[in-house]
Order: C-alpha cells, then structure tokens, then sequence
C-alpha cells in the first residue's frame, strides 16, 4: 500500500512552513559563526546563531533568518563559565574552523552548564551537539540525558570521552527522532547539561543544531539563488490537504515554486538520501540542496513575462507517487523522509559555469 503526505488543510500547511523551527547555533567566542552554506553533521545549512558563551534568554533565529520567540540559556554552576578559542582546525576548513575553534567552556572539576531552549513548538526534532575541546588532547566532555521539561521526550545519553581523533563536521552526541510535546500553556523546553568526563580540567560546548522534522510539519531549509534578473524564487504548498490517515490520496501535496524568471524551463527534483549544502552558482547564492542520488519529475515552462519574476511551477506529490511506478524511494512507507527543489533555466545568471538556478529546498515526512 502506498503512504503518501496529507496534510489537515492549506491554511495549516502554510502556518508550518512559516513556523517551521530548525536552528544552528555556534557557542563560544562572538563574530567566528560557519558561513550560511555551511550544514556541519546534519547537513541541513542555514543562519547560524551566534550565541556566545553564556547567552541570558537569547532569541534565536531560524535558519531561514526569521526571527523567532524561542531562546536559549546557559547556566553553569560549580565553577565560572568563560569562552575561549584556539587553532585545532585550520584555515582550509574555514567552516569547521568557524565552529570548533570557539568553544564554550565547563569549568571543573565539578561544573556543570545546563543548556536551555525554550519556547520550541511541539514537532519531533533531530539534535546535534557538538563538543570537543581545542585547548588540549586530555579534556572532554560529559553531555548527559536531554529531557523534555514541558511534555514527554525519550532520548538516549551520549558520551564523548575525548579518546580518538576529531572528525571534521561529527557531532559527537546526536539524537534523531525525539518527540517534543506540549500542554497547552507551555511551549516546549529543551535541556542537557554539560560537565566534565573523569578527572580532566575541562570540557566545551562548541555548537548546537536542533532540525525539526516528521509531524506532518514541512520545513523549508538552505537558500534559493538571485536569478540574472533579480528573481529570487519561493518554494511553498498549497492545494486542498487530506488528514492523517491510512488511506490512499491520489492527489492533494501540491508543492509550488514562485518568483521564478518567466518563460524559463523547470523541473522538480527530489531524495531520498538526505539534505546537502553544496554550492551550485557561487555569484547567485544558489544551493545545491538535496543529497544524491536524485530523481527529477517532469519538466515545465514557469508561464508569465520572459525578464520578468512571475513565472513558476507546481506539482502534486501525491499524485506523482500514485501515477509513477519504479521511482526512486518505493515502496514508499510511513516515516519516510523527502528531499525537493526546483531546477531552472537562468541564461542570464551572474555565473559563468552554470547557465541555471536553484530554489531552496523543502524537507517533509510521509504520514500514513
């Protein structure tokens, strides 16, 4: 039986893109955050927050760069917290450079720093925290349990006891599939703390990522290149959506992309590998945002006014799954993750190797 993507209705589908959570934040010293095409472990690229070593209440921002109620505090006790830096990674990896360079410190031999994000809507999130110490081969770092302070959470502790080499863009304590819940006057509270492993001086906080996915929640992540004419395309939903349920829809996911150059050539492309952040046309910003392999559906013209930013495309996923056999990702199953973005003809993009452009990319999970 196949299992597509149903959603309750157009206006809601719309709200959660827009509401969509995903946050990268660097801690550490200030001014040295990853560039925006920078996805480190989760590959999911975008702003990056910079936190510093012991952000108060400090609003993040989404890494779509919108701003946003959630906040994140650190709060060490047993000890005085600092931030420092130092040169593990070089100048040829100027984004893992960016990331583990800067480092929050945990003081010891008995400091702990508990890390809080609060105000996250309730969605199930991948977390990544990375943690390792350039200041010297015998410090790690003890991250325990996170717990979901406002709802129910499962998460299984990590530990990183500084033995073996560092691995470029590792997160060192990951967990994927944690379900934040609610009640219905508190918004979800996400927290670990930090301390040190064994006996050794110190241990660091060099950066989080927390992605939201599954839920029914689509997230749209990376970023859309500026075509030669000034377009910069949007990737939304609309339609009439489906709810949940085990049946078949033959129709109802439409995915659109807008603000395209018109009278172009289009194509939707998708995965089902994962996200990825590789540049495509370095003048135009444009993203590569999909990890191969990669299928592509059918190829349209955007429509509207050749030199002008109204052309665009749609297509509805579900009825594309429905129709097609022998594509990339069947049998499709509940819980499967997609990966879509929208290819274009751009003869007059700034770039000289390229003569096309990207949109950003749209991430959702299949629901029964």
């Amino acid at each position: 039986m196949r299992l597509l993507l149903a959603i309750a209705t157009s206006a809601s589908v719309l709200a959660s893109l827009a509401s969509a959570q995903s946050f990268n934040i660097d801690t550490g010293a200030l001014g040295t955050t990853p560039d925006s095409s920078y996805g480190a472990a989760s590959g999911i690229s975008g702003h990056w927050n910079d936190a510093g070593f012991q952000p108060t209440a400090l609003p993040l921002t989404t890494i779509n760069g919108a701003p946003t109620c959630v906040t994140i505090t650190a709060t060490t006790v047993g000890g005085i917290p600092a931030g420092g830096s130092a040169p593990l990674i070089g100048a040829s990896f100027p984004n893992d450079a960016a990331l583990y360079n800067d480092f929050a410190l945990v003081p010891g031999p008995a400091g702990v720093t508990t890390w809080t994000i609060a105000g996250l809507e309730p969605a199930v999130y991948d977390v990544y925290v990375y943690s390792l110490s350039p200041l010297a081969g015998s410090n790690s770092t003890l991250m325990t349990c996170l717990n979901f302070t406002a709802g129910s959470g499962k998460y299984v502790c990590g530990t990183w006891t500084g033995s073996g080499a560092a691995a470029l863009g590792t997160a060192y304590v990951v967990e994927t599939a944690v379900t934040l819940t609610a009640s219905a006057c508190t918004t979800g509270v996400l927290t670990f703390d930090s301390g040190i492993f064994g006996g050794n001086p110190f241990g660091a906080v060099n950066g989080i990522q927390i992605i939201q996915r599954g839920g029914g929640t689509p997230a749209v992540y990376c970023q859309s290149g500026t075509s030669g004419f000034g377009c910069i395309p949007v990737i939304s939903l609309s339609g009439s959506f489906n709810p949940p349920s085990a049946s078949i829809y033959s129709s109802g996911f439409v995915i659109n992309a807008s603000n395209l150059d018109g009278q172009k050539q289009g194509v939707f492309f998708y995965s089902v590998s994962g996200p990825k952040a590789l540049p495509w046309c370095g003048a135009a910003g444009s993203l590569l945002c999909v990890r191969g392999p990669l299928t592509r559906t059918v190829t349209q013209n955007t429509g509207g006014a050749a030199g002008v930013c109204n052309g665009n495309i749609s297509i509805d996923w579900n009825n594309w799954i429905s129709t097609r056999t022998g594509e990339m990702g069947e049998p499709w199953s509940a819980g499967d993750h997609v990966w879509v973005q929208c290819w274009y003809r751009d003869p007059s993009t700034p770039c000289s190797t390229v003569t096309s452009n990207l949109t950003e990319g749209l991430h959702f999970v299949l629901e029964p």
